[in-house]
């Protein structure tokens, strides 16, 4: 009997963590832009704040150049409260294009192309600490935002935030096996 107690601590331990584990909550979308530039890859978080006017990064090209321009802009209600965050990328070489993390050139009504916009509301329809991969031309942007910081519990609007960043030129749903959309 006792033996048996043994391999059932062993299964379980075994079994347990792995059932436990679960993949974070991933959309995808792609960009308008469909080209083959491939970037130099990165993963980086930078902070965000109501006090942070916005923030912006070069992105560079394999060869070393200056190729996209990364921007974070706070969008506030009348108040001063942060509402949501625009993440924008845009091509330097091509300005008339716009944010290139858009699905299509115009915004959308449909939340799940809106993948730039970090809506910080409670009933946003795509959740705030949701993973977001958007292929853009030859490469992915993967955003996700963390540490959402509120100043006081319960209050609707955040003070603080974190937002992650990582540029690769593989596909990142392959390393957790996400279909297509």
């Amino acid at each position: 009997m006792m033996r048996h107690f043994r391999w059932m601590v062993i299964l379980c331990s075994l079994v347990v963590p792995g059932m436990a584990q679960t993949s974070p909550a991933i959309l995808y979308a792609e960009s308008f832009r469909q080209g083959k530039v491939a970037i130099e890859e990165d993963g980086f978080s930078v902070g965000v704040s109501a006090r942070s006017a916005g923030y912006v990064e070069r992105v560079t090209d394999l060869r070393g150049n200056d190729r996209y321009e990364l921007g974070i802009e706070t969008r506030r209600d009348d108040a001063g409260n942060i509402i949501s965050w625009s993440v924008l990328l845009r091509d330097v070489h091509h300005p008339r294009y716009g944010n290139v993390l858009m699905s299509e050139r115009q915004p959308s009504a449909d939340p799940t192309k809106n993948l730039w916009l970090l809506d910080t509301s409670r009933s946003s329809p795509v959740p705030i600490d949701l993973k977001r991969i958007i292929k853009v031309d030859g490469f992915y942007v993967t955003i996700q935002l963390k540490n959402l910081h509120y100043a006081q519990d319960g209050a609707p609007y955040p003070d603080m935030a974190d937002v992650h960043f990582t540029f690769t030129n593989s596909d990142p749903r392959a390393l957790v096996n996400v279909p297509a959309q």
